[in-house]
């Protein structure tokens, strides 16, 4: 997987995690495989909370 450029590709990433969360907790499959994504999907959104308030200027940065 690449490395993600910008915030959106942030946002499409923590989504396709919360996708495939769904498909596992409806399969009921491997738990740890499971705490792995919602801890990926944490770490995803502590990202996209550290780049949206990130102020280089004085404007919070804009979704694209």
């Amino acid at each position: 997987m690449a490395k993600p450029a910008n915030i959106a590709d942030f946002v499409r990433l923590e989504d396709e995690i919360d996708e495939a969360l769904l498909n596992l907790l409806n399969k009921r499959t491997d738990e740890q495989m499971i705490d792995d994504l919602k801890r990926c999907r944490r770490h995803l959104r502590d990202e996209i909370e550290g780049l949206l308030h990130r102020d280089e200027g004085g404007k919070p940065p804009r979704l694209h």
